[in-house]
């Protein structure tokens, strides 16, 4: 068996792994992107064994070279469990990183077109967070007890896109 194959099946085990099939991926693109997903998935924080933290493998400017996403949610981290299906990505914050002279590096900031998106994601949980009436009942309860926090979390989060 190939043995970035196998390492690339073992990552998919450890940890919540998506991988885009249409990127046009060189073995050693899969290999540095593994090896980078590796590290990162070694330093994940986990509940149980669980990995905390998402990795995926997805050429999202659409270049022909995927980069490696890496989907942290801090709120999540800090309080296992708090955040129901419903609001859970509204905490998320993903960093992006990018393949260049061989090797992957952090280059969130390169995706301005990205963390415009982003922005705007924010933006839309600060009006739920103001006016839940869209949400489930037990989105609008955990917004009753956490309003300040939930809010502040989420400013912080819009204000790390500009």
């Amino acid at each position: 068996m190939n043995k970035n194959y196998y390492r690339l099946v073992v990552l998919c085990t450890l940890s919540i792994f998506v991988f885009d099939v249409n990127a046009k991926m060189s073995p050693k693109e899969l290999s540095l992107a593994a090896e980078l997903i590796e590290k990162l998935a070694a330093k994940s924080p986990d509940h149980d064994g669980v990995p905390l933290r998402e990795y995926a493998i997805q050429d999202i400017n659409h270049d022909g070279v995927p980069e490696v996403l890496e989907t942290v949610n801090t709120t999540e981290e800090n309080a296992v469990g708090l955040l129901n299906v419903e609001m859970a990505p509204a905490f998320e914050w993903v960093t992006i990183y990018k393949l260049e002279k061989g090797q992957y590096i952090e280059k969130t900031k390169d995706f301005s077109w990205f963390q415009q998106q982003r922005k705007q994601f924010y933006q839309m949980w600060l009006s739920l967070l103001e006016k839940p009436d869209a949400l489930s009942t037990d989105s609008k309860r955990l917004i009753s007890k956490n309003k300040a926090a939930f809010k502040n979390a989420v400013e912080k989060l819009k204000k790390k896109t500009e």
